[in-house]
């Protein structure tokens, strides 16, 4: 489970207590992937912490979002704060979204520790207002 804040928790099967993942461990997963992973100690406020191992199950990989330039870069920062990233857009998979507007993102790459995730836009929903679908 990720938080907005790039920390997150792992809910273990059978168990009633999550395990707490660094910002620096979720940087190799999403929230709602399927993980192996390794309890360590734990941190210096008395949360159990895990390491991930890997990816066992990734999340679906369509993700909603709005859609920005800066500098020239696209990019989709998600609705859902438990993703904490924002996802690179080149500039040919854009289909035609402007600064604002809503959009579905398929990853293409997802994030790791030194890579941010990288996406192509599947559908643009609508503009800033909110107004639901549209071209």
């Amino acid at each position: 489970m990720g938080h907005r804040d790039g920390y997150g928790f792992l809910r273990v099967e059978g168990r009633k207590d999550d395990l707490y993942l660094s910002s620096e461990q979720m940087k190799t997963c999403i929230h709602g992937d399927q993980v192996l992973a390794q309890p360590l100690g734990a941190d210096r406020k008395g949360r159990r912490e895990a390491r991930i191992v890997r990816v066992l199950v990734p999340k679906t990989s369509q993700i909603v979002g709005r859609y920005f330039t800066e500098a020239g870069v696209g990019f989709v920062v998600p609705d859902d704060s438990r993703l904490s990233f924002d996802i690179l857009i080149p500039p040919d998979q854009i289909m035609g979204a402007r600064m604002g507007f809503v959009v579905v993102v398929e990853l293409t790459q997802r994030p790791t520790r030194r890579t941010k995730a990288v996406g192509k836009i599947v559908e643009v929903l609508g503009d800033n207002m909110g107004t639901g679908h549209g071209g």
